[in-house]
């Protein structure tokens, strides 16, 4: 499945590359070299947002912001679709300059397709130019009107589906969060003590922030929870 990057074409940007300066992917499109934190640390990022959107009272998965989250996390396991792109296109480039056919970064796909019976490249054709890996996986593609995608690989759809979980998860860990801080809150208010102790034991997620806001602490030295009656909740 193809799946469309929001940059209609990233023409403008370059490659050098025997004095070439052609265009290469955008900068969202997933390769390798992309993904530069640890998965733990990602996974707090994601519940942190999911915090936001559970207290605003929305979730946005499957919005463009969301899209890029879950590239991101997919790039992990990409392959090197930018080295890959610009191996192609230089090879093109050294071709068509061979034949003296002239060129420049803005008009190189157009000069590219109204000369494509030159390659003899069914990756080449009038209106779009195909990439693909070692393998002959087909990992990355240009149109003249659609600009590009790209396929994940088996490895990335994995991963992206791993993406899902995660931030279902997250948006429950949220909403539970939510649920049981205010419960904590709702019993100092009437007068009752909750052993955030136990809730620890229990795995209980609880927004510990908002708690200490309304007086209410874990020593964990002590082992004892501790009410500030004097903070009003």
């Amino acid at each position: 499945m193809a799946i469309g990057i929001n940059t209609v074409s990233n023409i403008n940007s370059s490659y050098s590359s025997k004095n070439f300066n052609l265009p290469t992917i955008p900068d969202d499109m997933p390769t390798s070299g992309m993904y530069k934190t640890s998965d733990g640390a990602f996974k707090e990022k994601i519940l942190d947002i999911a915090r936001k959107e559970v207290a605003a009272g929305k979730n946005s998965r499957g919005s463009d912001e969301w899209k890029k989250l879950q590239t991101y996390y997919m790039s992990k396991e990409s392959p090197d679709r930018s080295g890959i792109v610009n191996k192609a296109l230089s090879k093109a480039a050294m071709q068509m300059k061979s034949m003296q056919i002239m060129f420049n970064k803005a008009n190189f796909f157009l000069t590219l397709f109204k000369n494509n019976q030159i390659f003899g490249n069914k990756n080449i054709g009038n209106n779009f130019m195909q990439f693909h890996d070692g393998s002959g996986n087909l990992v990355a593609q240009f149109r003249q009107n659609g600009g590009w995608d790209f396929f994940p690989t088996s490895a990335e759809q994995a991963r992206s589906q791993e993406f899902m979980a995660i931030w279902d998860n997250a948006i429950k860990t949220a909403e539970q969060e939510i649920y049981n801080t205010q419960n904590v809150i709702d019993a100092k208010r009437g007068g009752h003590y909750v052993d955030l102790g136990e809730s620890i034991k229990a795995g209980t997620p609880l927004d510990w922030d908002k708690l200490a806001a309304h007086g209410i602490t874990y020593d964990s030295a002590t082992g004892k929870t501790i009410v500030n009656m004097d903070i009003r909740a």
